[in-house]
């Protein structure tokens, strides 16, 4: 049976446990706060409201985009590295990864000789070894932009309110896990998925030398 006739093991499936476990505590910690909150429970209600109107909005093609970038910047690094032109190094602009992508490049050599396949070769493997630091980075790009969104004035007025009640430290408890219930696990899994599929269309790419694509290289380095 090839790969497309299982569609389960094609497609895959999200971590379902995970989320409804991020829900079930959003829930539990949703009540014991606006249980604390006794007759200012409305607080709660006006800031979530907010959040709310917020996600509801949430554009899955920003994640893509956010993904996009940061490979893009990771395949920009491979090509300042492999240019090995130190002027070059110090003068263009780098991503994040270029450390990463730095140290990477300079402890596994490679005897390609055309300089895109030894850029495609890197971006691809460096992306693939790198998906929980991507996301990480994911998070915290997607995040930003989320949070441009919010009406902060309210937002911040009710979070302050609550937070005199119930304590700073347990809002913000309440806010990571809203964020992970709601945001990050589903929209997280996409930009993964994003990043992978950018690193197979680097695997694709065909070394003009030896007519051999990225991937049956990488089978023949190991």
């Amino acid at each position: 049976m090839n790969i497309f006739q299982n569609r389960d093991r094609f497609f895959g499936k999200p971590n379902f446990i995970s989320i409804r476990g991020n829900m079930d505590e959003f829930w539990k910690l949703g009540s014991e706060i606006k249980s604390k909150l006794g007759d200012k429970g409305y607080y709660l209600d006006k800031y979530l409201n907010v959040i709310f109107e917020t996600l509801a909005d949430l554009d899955l093609a920003t994640a893509s985009s956010v993904a996009d970038d940061i490979c893009w910047g990771i395949l920009a690094d491979c090509y300042i590295v492999c240019g090995d032109d130190e002027d070059l190094i110090k003068k263009k602009e780098k991503s994040i990864f270029f450390e990463i992508v730095k140290n990477y490049i300079d402890s596994h050599p490679v005897n390609f000789k055309e300089e895109h396949t030894k850029v495609e070769f890197y971006a691809g493997k460096i992306i693939i070894e790198n998906l929980k630091k991507i996301h990480k980075e994911f998070k915290k790009q997607y995040k930003n932009k989320v949070l441009m969104e919010i009406d902060y004035p309210v937002a911040n007025s009710y979070f302050q309110k609550i937070s005199s009640i119930v304590g700073e430290e347990k809002m913000e408890d309440f806010n990571n896990v809203m964020a992970e219930a709601f945001v990050f696990e589903g929209v997280g899994l996409l930009a993964a998925q994003h990043c992978v599929v950018r690193a197979v269309g680097m695997l694709l790419y065909r070394d003009p030398e030896s007519s051999k694509q990225i991937y049956q290289l990488m089978m023949g380095e190991k």
